[in-house]
């Protein structure tokens, strides 16, 4: 199931919504860096994997990847400098913090 063709919910208190975060129209502006911190506060980078492995997923519109070895081939590669990005990126924000 693609997790980007599922109905919006409405929240009505922060604590309901999933990660603890209440909706962006309530929160005001957000800093990406302050995204960032979010994304891995909540996904520790060894948990993050199949969190990525379901976004790559859902952004090609495919189930499984069991399609074509070709295109698997190709998505590891991506998945591999996807997961280098968010590491980087990480490794940015905690040198910017100390």
């Amino acid at each position: 199931m693609n997790p980007f063709h599922q109905q919006t919910q409405q929240y009505q208190n922060p604590s309901d919504y999933p990660h603890g975060l209440p909706p962006a129209e309530k929160q005001g502006k957000t800093s990406s860096r302050e995204v960032i911190r979010e994304f891995f506060g909540y996904y520790d980078l060894n948990g993050a994997e199949e969190t990525l492995w379901d976004l790559i997923l859902a952004a090609i519109g495919s189930d499984n990847l069991n399609d074509d070895s070709l295109t698997r081939h190709n998505l590891l590669d991506f998945y591999d400098r996807v997961k280098s990005l968010l590491k980087a990126v990480y490794e940015l924000c905690r040198y910017k913090e100390e």
